[in-house]
């Protein structure tokens, strides 16, 4: 979004509806999301994961370029003998209400995160990314300081 403020045109955030799949549920249905920034009391951080694609969006502050969102999936039981496993993610979908620049998906798996991937200039509305990974959470990083408006 573009908004004119006396400092000139200010680049802001773009609203988010995310989901995680594995092979057939969504992962981030309703889970517990970590926000960097959530000052719009209209588009809270659990809009992001309600379910509703078209209505509700998590939007982080109004002119900031850049935010972040984890969404903690479910404690997955121990196995005995195994290290700890994480839920096997296999597709991320995001939703944008406007394009949202450059983003980073990266997942945590026994308090060690590693990105999964990077998209610098994405000018489209939606963000399909699908690769086999365990996780136990999700992050996803927006940035939009390098969006010329």
């Amino acid at each position: 979004e573009i908004q004119l403020w006396p400092e000139g045109r200010v680049c802001a955030l773009t609203d988010v509806h995310l989901e995680i799949w594995d092979r057939s549920e969504n992962l981030a249905l309703n889970r517990e999301v970590i926000p960097s920034e959530e000052l719009i009391l209209g588009n809270l951080a659990k809009f992001a994961v309600d379910g509703n694609e078209r209505g509700t969006y998590w939007y982080p502050a109004e002119g900031s370029p850049q935010a972040w969102i984890i969404v903690k999936l479910d404690p997955v039981a121990p196995v005995p003998g195994l290290p700890p496993q994480g839920h096997p993610v296999g597709r991320i979908i995001i939703m944008w209400r406007f394009p949202p620049g450059d983003l980073t998906l990266e997942r945590e798996l026994n308090t060690e995160w590693r990105v999964m991937k990077q998209i610098t200039d994405n000018t489209g509305l939606r963000t399909d990314w699908s690769g086999m990974r365990s996780a136990n959470a999700i992050r996803l990083t927006i940035d939009k300081t390098r969006v010329v408006c």
